[in-house]
């Protein structure tokens, strides 16, 4: 079968999460943090025929990336990935599917009812990204006052850091009533392994937020930093 670069590009995503993965038969591609923190989800174009597990994942499509155009038979304890002309050949072994986490529950995920709920544009995605690299800071705060709706990127467990990036994320094309609403959800710059697109994004008084791709099926779960958030109406 074919895989394509869009799926090796999800699959290569799900690595920074966790470096191994089980993959089900089906289309659907699940993984999980070894903290259980962040949980994504994505339904491919692909149906892949069976379970099997790949330790190293981030190993695994580096070498498939030697091949050019290459294709894939999964075999009872491997799978051989050969290029175009088949005159290159890799045979990467599976791993047990018990040596990996994997979700709870089949990956289903029962999201409560939002408090929030706005769209993260890939701009604003692309900028919180860069600012916290560029001022080496740790979190990225969601927060209404009641009249406006920032992302700010901060240190909020040092309370004498100065530096900050600041970004407004409402406009008044958007449907999003933050009347009142006072809010502040923070989730670490580290969980945020977003692939790159325009994010609905839904968050909950629970400490969870839902972050939903809306160009693929793609979905991220990702808990917030609880001592650093506060939501209230």
């Amino acid at each position: 079968m074919k895989i394509s670069e869009d799926t090796l590009s999800i699959l290569n995503n799900f690595s920074t999460v966790q470096g191994s993965i089980v993959i089900n038969p089906g289309s659907d591609i699940y993984t999980i943090a070894n903290g259980k923190n962040i949980l994504a989800k994505a339904t491919v174009d692909e149906t892949f025929p069976k379970e099997f597990g790949i330790y190293e994942l981030g190993e695994f499509l580096s070498a498939v990336s030697l091949l050019e155009d290459p294709s894939f038979d999964f075999k009872d304890d491997l799978v051989e990935v050969k290029s175009e002309n088949s005159k290159q050949i890799i045979r990467y072994g599976y791993t047990d599917p018990s040596l990996v986490t994997i979700p709870p529950n089949g990956g289903k995920v029962e999201f409560p009812d939002p408090d929030l709920s706005f769209i993260l544009t890939k701009e604003n995605l692309k900028s919180i990204k860069k600012a916290a690299g560029v001022l080496n800071l740790p979190h990225v705060c969601i927060e209404s006052t009641g009249d406006s709706l920032v992302a700010t990127v901060t240190d909020k467990s040092n309370g004498k850091v100065s530096n900050g990036f600041e970004l407004s994320l409402w406009t008044e094309d958007e449907d999003v009533d933050i009347t009142g609403l006072i809010f502040r959800a923070t989730f670490s710059v580290d969980n945020l392994k977003l692939f790159p697109g325009e994010y609905r994004v839904e968050i909950s008084g629970q400490g969870i937020g839902h972050f939903i791709n809306q160009e693929i099926e793609l979905e991220y779960w990702i808990s917030s930093e609880s001592q650093y958030s506060t939501i209230m109406k």
